[in-house]
């Protein structure tokens, strides 16, 4: 029976993907449920694995206290957690969710440090995202490893900035830069926006560099034939050190 429950519960999920929040967010907590062997301390488990589910997910009692429940989340055993640490890092199947919360999702998964995780997260490397965000995605990939598709997505993401994409947060910027005109206190904020770019494009990298013969792979692969984009970035790398981590 709980095999079969298990079944229909991943098929509704599937369904659910595109679907509504609310039921999606219910189908999790079934598979959470089903998934447990019976036993006491299994019931117990689930119990603590739905309260925090359910509060990082949907900040009843507020964001400081979703951004709680998702460390408490992390510090979990299981391929359970792991699947809903995922869920909410990308935002995915949850009633609220803010670059906080996602940033400790992300930061739980690289502590857990579990297969393929670095390619996970690397899927967050997109000027979508808010730089809080992408900058602990960048610092992540550090401390995991960081795989084809991983330095891939990295080399995507140094391309558009290259070629003059903007990022979610600039456009907050030129907004601020329309309504308060040149004044110190707007070129300040600017300022210190710029460089919390550049400090999160120098550890892409410092990944890149720590993952070299790989990333000189796709480079030729992928862009050898574009424009100067990969002799510019290899000489770069060439020159930088290696970095083992950022904590």
């Amino acid at each position: 029976m709980r095999a079969s429950q298990l079944e229909l519960a991943l098929k509704s999920l599937r369904r659910s993907e595109a679907g509504n929040i609310v039921s999606t967010s219910l189908v999790i907590l079934f598979l959470v449920c089903v998934a447990c062997s019976g036993s006491t301390e299994c019931q117990e488990q689930d119990r603590i694995l739905q309260d925090l589910w359910f509060e990082a997910s949907t900040a009843t009692k507020g964001s400081d206290s979703a951004e709680a429940a998702t460390r408490k989340l992390g510090v979990l055993d299981g391929d359970r957690v792991h699947l809903l640490l995922l869920r909410l890092a990308k935002g995915t199947d949850v009633e609220f969710s803010n670059e906080h919360i996602k940033k400790e999702a992300v930061r739980a998964l690289v502590a857990r440090d579990e297969t393929g995780v670095g390619s996970e997260i690397s899927e967050l490397l997109s000027p979508k995202q808010s730089i809080v965000v992408r900058d602990e995605v960048a610092r992540g990939l550090l401390r995991v490893s960081c795989p084809e598709e991983c330095i891939g997505r990295i080399l995507s993401y140094l391309k558009y900035i290259r070629d003059g994409g903007a990022n979610i947060e600039d456009d907050g910027a030129q907004l601020l830069l329309d309504r308060g005109g040149e004044t110190e206190f707007v070129q300040d904020v600017l300022a210190a926006l710029r460089r919390q770019q550049n400090d999160l494009c120098d550890t892409l990298y410092s990944v890149l560099a720590n993952n070299l013969p790989a990333t000189e792979t796709i480079l030729q692969q992928d862009y050898g034939h574009s424009d100067d984009f990969a002799p510019e970035l290899l000489a770069k790398l060439r020159r930088m050190p290696h970095q083992k981590s950022v904590r």
